[in-house]
């Protein structure tokens, strides 16, 4: 059985992948007007962990994976250990927090308003790459 590890239960994640920003960032040059002196909200997806998991399950051969659930309390201790420790971690502790108690969700995203709406890659994508990555070893 495979397992996963998520930051305590958040309801919903928001999802940016390195190659979406390179596209976002161009989008966001291709159309100055939406994006002029303001701070864009884009990303690539949402999901929920359990959204997560089961598109892991599915492209991998239906078979459950072993979940744990980290608590919220243990992921403030590390992140806390780490800025004491002038981890180069902690910077990751810190967004991987924010991330899990939905730090990033907004109402509403500006993909569309630089015309990358329906662009953005998806969680199938993402987690395919995944697998083949780790496949590949």
């Amino acid at each position: 059985m495979t397992k996963l590890s998520f930051l305590h239960h958040s309801p919903h994640s928001t999802v940016l992948t390195p190659h979406s920003v390179a596209k976002l960032l161009v989008a966001a040059l291709q159309h100055p007007q939406a994006a002029h002196n303001r701070a864009l909200k884009v990303n690539s997806f949402t999901a929920t962990p359990n959204q997560v998991v089961a598109e892991y399950e599915r492209q991998t051969g239906g078979q459950k994976w072993d979940v744990e659930y980290v608590p919220r309390d243990e992921v403030l201790q590390n992140e806390k250990q780490a800025w004491e420790e002038k981890s180069p971690a902690a910077t990751g502790h810190t967004l991987r927090r924010i991330w899990a108690d939905g730090g990033t969700l907004y109402d509403r995203r500006d993909n569309g308003d630089i015309g990358f709406e329906g662009k953005e890659e998806t969680l199938e994508s993402q987690v395919r790459k995944a697998v083949e990555k780790q496949m590949r070893g």
